[in-house]
């Protein structure tokens, strides 16, 4: 399974349908689809999240991106971002949010970034 259907599969198992997941980070934030991995993500505040609010914001405002759906690559993934923001956050299926400072995830990846997507 690619990475895009295995993000399929997950916006079905969450009762997303594809065009209404897609239309809504399209929208509002970011979706990036590589033959090694697919992200989606928004653009959103730290003190938002922290209060459970699951809202976008213009980038200018944000200081995070919420990671909806990753499926893939990991290390390949991290240079998705159009606005470099100094927060990821993703919530696992059943285990929670989890914020972690962009340099933090960087730092683990470093040895396996790839060039930026164009």
């Amino acid at each position: 399974m690619t990475p895009f259907e295995q993000a399929v599969q997950i916006w079905a198992n969450d009762g997303m349908d594809l065009p209404s997941a897609l239309s809504f980070y399209e929208r509002h934030g970011v979706v990036r689809k590589d033959p090694r991995f697919f992200i989606a993500a928004i653009p959103v505040r730290v003190a938002d999240l922290r209060s459970r609010v699951f809202r976008p914001v213009p980038t200018a405002d944000a200081d995070c991106w919420f990671i909806g759906v990753r499926t893939g690559d990991i290390t390949a993934c991290w240079n998705f971002e159009p606005v470099a923001l100094p927060f990821y956050a993703f919530q696992k299926r059943g285990k929670g949010l989890h914020i972690w400072p962009r340099a933090r995830i960087r730092a683990l990846t470093s040895r396996h970034l790839v060039a930026p997507i164009p």
